[in-house]
């Protein structure tokens, strides 16, 4: 930045960051102004006052992490599968977009990259992107992820590969004000290592698409075992996988009680998992009559 008189005395100096226009805006940056007047009767010199950091930065990796960790509530695998099971929180894999295996069931990627932008519920493009004449990005366009959207009291579990990212992630969270955030202990490789259901359910769609069917216990179980395998066989021709959800009560009812079901005995609450599909842009629902 340049430095450039402030008008609030004869010592008075303005830093005034070099910004561009946009990122200006964005930041809603205020100079830093830094006063130096001469003490009243003291017959001494001002000079520049230099103020020493509180606390000291984290200088690594390894000690970012452990300021988040004092921050943030970290469970350990068997006491996240019980969040899960109890608290049906939105489960996010901060990991990047391209590493898609062996996420927790029910995750969704926001990569720990775009959190920064995808969980603040109220920036918004303060004005038009232009790209050679044309509008490349809105003013008004909000980048909050659709799993992020609801209320901040919502429980959130955070997981990554090791657990690091992961720690990182969920204290940008608390700090956006997000009040039930908790990060998994060693991340997926523990949660794998404990037995807990993995998926590839990062994965994109967009190269093998997939149609989930969904059946319930009441009348429209009829069309189901009518059409479900219609549907199924003209499919298969065109290249678009066919899966079957159920939604019924009697399966909700069990996938609400995990405590008191064996391993063979449990369900996943299929609902709750495709009402967070439903959120995302992929997602095109459709109801038969």
């Amino acid at each position: 930045g340049f430095v450039q008189e402030c008008g609030r005395g004869p010592f008075c100096l303005a830093r005034v960051p070099r910004l561009e226009p946009i990122a200006a805006r964005m930041a809603n940056s205020k100079a830093v102004i830094l006063g130096v007047a001469a003490a009243a009767g003291a017959g001494v010199g001002a000079g520049f006052l230099v103020a020493k950091a509180l606390s000291k930065a984290p200088s690594g990796f390894g000690e970012r992490v452990a300021a988040a960790k004092s921050k943030v509530a970290v469970l350990s695998p068997a006491d996240a599968k019980e969040y899960i099971a109890m608290q049906k929180p939105v489960i996010i894999d901060v990991r990047d977009s391209g590493d898609t295996a062996g996420a927790i069931k029910g995750a969704v990627s926001i990569p720990l990259s775009n959190l920064v932008f995808a969980a603040d519920q109220d920036f918004a493009m303060p004005v038009d992107v232009m790209v050679k004449g044309k509008v490349a990005v809105a003013k008004g366009t909000k980048f909050i992820h659709p799993a992020l959207q609801g209320s901040k009291d919502t429980p959130i579990l955070v997981s990554c590969g090791l657990g690091g990212q992961a720690l990182l992630a969920a204290e940008i969270l608390v700090d956006y004000g997000y009040t039930s955030v908790r990060a998994v202990d060693g991340g997926n490789l523990a949660w794998q290592n404990f037995g807990g259901e993995v998926c590839d359910c990062l994965k994109s769609t967009s190269a093998e698409p997939t149609i989930v069917y969904t059946y319930t216990d009441e009348a429209p179980m009829l069309a189901t075992h009518a059409f479900y395998p219609i549907v199924k066989a003209f499919t298969a021709n065109a290249g678009v996988g066919v899966e079957l959800r159920d939604i019924s009560v009697a399966g909700r009812v069990i996938a609400a009680f995990p405590e008191y079901l064996t391993e063979a005995q449990k369900m996943s609450d299929a609902l709750s998992e495709l009402g967070e599909l439903a959120k995302t842009p992929e997602a095109n629902i459709i109801k038969l009559p």
